[in-house]
């Protein structure tokens, strides 16, 4: 993508880190579907309550559509993968990046659904702006990162060719080069972190764990050390989740086996971990249930999810 010839006007006020102006435009946008009789300048907030506008979700929802068709570029680049693109151009704007990212994000978050995700949309390759990310190439940026997971993203998504982004940044050219090597540890640990899965092979059948146990240099251990803690986490009595070790999220429990915690969603560390889980998950006996999670007919507790 050139941002010299390939952005129409929202696209351009976003890489150019225009806050004020991508709050306005989509401000107006939302204007657009509730009546000429708002004030162009009045916040999100007054435009979603007023009783003269279209329902909430529905204006939501028709905006969101509009910025999740977005594409530039021969590439077909989404509005994320944009802004991820722009850190990496424009570093010296990188915080305002960051500010519209989270307003867009967070805009929309009520309306995010399967069919229109801004978070995950993916470019011509398949690839999300939170693969780019963490992929290493160019650059590992885990702030953006962040703020994408939080927003839902998901981390294990694959691409057209079937790859995770652990099978990009799995992919270390040099590995006697230090500094290589140390961003890619620095890039597994966050992935392992927040529920990033190393088993799930592309469409030649190869797993970044495989490619780590033959890379070596230490990323191999790191891959190790995880899953020790990850099975620490599933005996501890104090409640976090065992992909990512949250505590201080709402946590909810395995409808099967009661006993193991995940976050609950926007976050997907259940479904990382499912083909881990799976192995070893089992109905607990009748003498070792819990009573506070006893199964009563025709209902299921709302701390429980199902995979």
């Amino acid at each position: 993508m050139d941002p010299n010839t390939d952005l129409d006007n929202f696209g351009t006020m976003v890489f150019f880190g225009r806050v004020d102006r991508v709050k306005d435009d989509i401000r107006r946008r939302l204007q657009n579907y509730g009546g000429n009789h708002l004030s162009f300048d009045c916040s999100v907030a007054h435009l979603l309550s007023s009783p003269e506008s279209q329902p909430q979700h529905t204006r939501l929802e028709k905006v969101a559509e509009e910025i999740f068709k977005l594409r530039y570029g021969a590439a077909r680049t989404p509005i994320m993968n944009c802004i991820g693109q722009a850190r990496i151009l424009l570093p010296q704007l990188r915080d305002a990046h960051l500010e519209i990212a989270r307003y867009i994000l967070d805009t929309f978050a009520p309306v995010v659904n399967k069919r229109v995700n801004i978070v995950d949309a993916p470019d011509l390759a398949g690839t999300t702006a939170l693969a780019h990310a963490i992929s290493t190439k160019p650059a590992f940026d885990p702030e953006f990162a962040q703020v994408l997971w939080e927003a839902g993203g998901n981390i294990n998504r694959r691409n057209r060719y079937g790859a995770t982004a652990a099978h990009e940044f799995c992919m270390v050219w040099k590995p006697d080069d230090r500094a290589i090597l140390n961003r890619a540890k620095d890039t597994l640990k966050w992935f392992l972190e927040h529920g990033g899965n190393t088993e799930l092979a592309d469409g030649d059948g190869m797993k970044p764990s495989n490619m780590i146990m033959r890379i070596r240099g230490g990323l191999e251990m790191i891959l190790k050390d995880h899953e020790a803690k990850r099975r620490q986490r599933g005996r501890e009595p104090k409640r976090a989740c065992v992909t990512c070790g949250e505590r201080d999220r709402k946590l909810k429990e395995c409808s099967r086996c009661e006993s193991t915690r995940y976050c609950a969603p926007p976050r997907r560390c259940q479904r990382a971990d499912w083909s881990v889980h799976r192995l070893t998950c089992k109905r607990p006996t009748a003498q070792h249930a819990r009573p506070d999670r006893q199964q009563v007919t025709g209902k299921r507790l709302e701390s429980r999810t199902d995979f």
